[in-house]
C-alpha cells in the first residue's frame, strides 16, 4: 500500500534527483495520526531527507520503522528500539545504552542471593532469569 502511495507521486524519482542538493533540516511536531505523519514523511521524503529522527515510540512507531525499512534510511530515537517479530527496526538507532548487562554484572559480582528490582518492561524477567 505505501509503495503504491509513494509511486503515485514520484516520491522516489524525486528523491534520486535531489541526492545531488543537500536539504536543510525539517523540524515537525509530533503527529500521531497516521493520515497526517504519511503526509508529512511524503513531503519530507519529497524533499531528499535521508534520516528520520522521532522522540516518539507510540502507535506512530511502527509506521515509521516501516518507512524507515522500506527505504532503507536510518531511524533514530531515544528510547530503546521495540522489537516486533513481524516488522523489526532493522535500521532503529537508539540514543540510549543498554543498563540491563550493567544491573546484571553488579549483581553477579557482589553475589547478592535477593534484590528487589521494579521494572516495568520485560527487563525484570530478564534479570530474573539470568540470577536463577
Amino acid at each position: 500500500p505505501l509503495t503504491k502511495l509513494f509511486a503515485t507521486y514520484g516520491v522516489c524519482a524525486q528523491i534520486r534527483h535531489l541526492k545531488s542538493q543537500p536539504p536543510e533540516p525539517i523540524v515537525t511536531g509530533v503527529l500521531s495520526a497516521a493520515y497526517s505523519l504519511e503526509v508529512s514523511v511524503c513531503n519530507q521524503l519529497s524533499r531528499g531527507i535521508f534520516t528520520l529522527v522521532s522522540p516518539m515510540t507510540g502507535p506512530s512507531y511502527e509506521t515509521l520503522v516501516s518507512y524507515s525499512n522500506t527505504f532503507q534510511m536510518p531511524f533514530i530515537h531515544p528510547g530503546f528500539s521495540q522489537t516486533s517479530h513481524f516488522r523489526p527496526a532493522t535500521y532503529g538507532i537508539s540514543l540510549r545504552p543498554r543498563y540491563l548487562p550493567a544491573i546484571i554484572d553488579v549483581i553477579l559480582y557482589y553475589g547478592w542471593k535477593g534484590i528487589i528490582y521494579l521494572y516495568d518492561t520485560d527487563d525484570g524477567l530478564k534479570i530474573e532469569y539470568v540470577t536463577s
